[in-house]
């Protein structure tokens, strides 16, 4: 998230390491996708209550960030 600021967990679950054989996000079944970013919604959610990220909704869209809400 530092490189790539302001991302959805659906953009961010498909730019993670996943163990699973297709070649690119493109390529996840729905279902697998539909998983992968419960998944990511998970870490993100755990990482927002360390204080390691924090979202905001920007035009409808929750949208996640490195580091504390008010630094920004």
């Amino acid at each position: 998230m530092e490189k790539a600021p302001g991302l959805t967990a659906y953009q961010i679950a498909g730019r993670m390491r996943w163990s699973i054989r297709c070649r690119n996000w493109a390529d996840f079944p729905l279902a697998q996708k539909f998983f992968a970013v419960g998944e990511a919604l998970a870490h993100l959610d755990h990482l927002e209550a360390q204080g390691r990220v924090f979202r905001q909704e920007i035009h409808g869209k929750r949208v996640y960030f490195a580091g504390v809400g008010d630094k920004i």
